[in-house]
């Protein structure tokens, strides 16, 4: 009785741990707090957001950091999920509205723009 009571014990802290496996909050900001971001996550599809071997940081815009653990981090994670980084890739900013994660990017001009905005 006591080994199957420490194994279901064991077994409810691994599916607590999976369940958040993919994140970890680093720093709380001022106006989200780590149950209201911890909602937010549950819901959100980071598909394309986890790099292979660093994390990715998420800042939101009160302050508050988290971290993407990277996929080799994470067990059976799905290779099609990782995300490239690019000389292009946007500098974004993420909000918490109404228990949704939102995110807005800074635009960048490519080559060719940056250069018409120049000869202008």
């Amino acid at each position: 009785m006591k080994q199957l009571c420490t194994t279901a014990c064991l077994l409810m802290l691994s599916l607590i741990s999976y369940s958040q496996g993919y994140y970890e909050i680093k720093t709380l900001g001022g106006s989200y707090s780590a149950e209201t971001i911890d909602d937010a996550f549950s819901t959100a599809d980071f598909c394309g957001y986890h790099k292979a071997s660093e994390r990715n940081l998420i800042v939101f815009d009160d302050g508050s950091e988290v971290e993407l653990l990277s996929a080799d981090e994470i067990q059976n994670f799905n290779s099609n999920c990782i995300f490239v980084v690019t000389v292009d890739t946007p500098i974004c900013e993420y909000s918490i509205v109404s228990g949704v994660i939102m995110r807005a990017c800074e635009n960048k001009l490519t080559p060719f723009e940056e250069k018409i905005k120049v000869n202008n």
